[in-house]
């Protein structure tokens, strides 16, 4: 087992990867970092060369020729939008000039000033063009920024890259800040008792004692019922 905390998209990723050796697992964390750092080079709206920054400096001025997976991402973020009736709003960060948190601001902004960075944003003001492969803000000064599910967008597609590798994912981070974990028979995700198909944990502190309790209970014989379940299914499997 391997594991690498960096800081992505101005955000601390932890990485932890189990695989046949070191060597491999290292491999596998590089893999992921640079699946990350390829989306943050191709959303960021704060990387001057990125397709979100072309589309913000063109805003009111002309569409943009973007990738199909920034018009995939975008679509879904006009779905969010339409859902909540722009409560989630992508083009919010038009708003950035008067807003800082930095720590530097000393005053609200003014009201006046507030009303007129709002002027900026409206998500029906987002034109996607899916046969040109093109997106356009239509009002000059608009902004468009992906801050609020670029990141968990990326964390989604470096697991899809190691899965597609051939590694397993056995845990995974819930809402409420804690971990659930999967006890795998081959491929498939062992039913500990009907309907819980993981362990839930507070945090990764107690990642390797708890693997190391399943170890034990495996090995004791309390997980054969489950493991024999889960053989059957697989051998129905191969001979279907």
């Amino acid at each position: 087992q391997k594991h690498r905390a960096v800081t992505l998209m101005g955000s601390r990723f932890d990485i932890t990867v189990v695989a046949n050796d070191s060597t491999s697992a290292e491999r596998y964390i590089d893999d992921a970092i640079y699946e990350i750092d390829r989306i943050e080079n191709l959303i960021s709206e704060w990387r001057p060369h990125t397709q979100v920054a072309e589309i913000n400096k063109n805003a009111g001025k002309k569409p943009v020729k973007v990738d199909q997976e920034v018009i995939r991402l975008t679509q879904t973020a006009l779905k969010f939008s339409e859902r909540t009736k722009g409560a989630f709003d992508i083009s919010i960060v038009a708003m950035d000039k008067i807003w800082k948190f930095d720590g530097s601001m000393t005053e609200k902004p003014s009201a006046e000033a507030i009303k007129k960075s709002i002027e900026k944003v409206n998500y029906r003001w987002i034109e996607v063009d899916t046969v040109q492969s093109t997106i356009f803000l239509k009002k000059e000064g608009m902004k468009i920024g992906f801050g609020s599910i670029g990141k968990g967008y990326a964390a989604d597609k470096a697991r899809e890259l190691l899965e597609n590798k051939g590694v397993k994912a056995w845990w995974f981070a819930a809402d409420n800040g804690k971990m659930g974990i999967s006890v795998r028979y081959g491929a498939r995700v062992l039913e500990l008792a009907k309907g819980k198909f993981c362990i839930e944990i507070a945090n990764g502190k107690e990642l390797i004692p708890t693997l190391e309790i399943i170890k034990t209970a495996i090995e004791v014989g309390e997980l054969d019922e489950q493991l024999e379940a889960a053989a059957k299914k697989l051998r129905e499997g191969f001979a279907n």
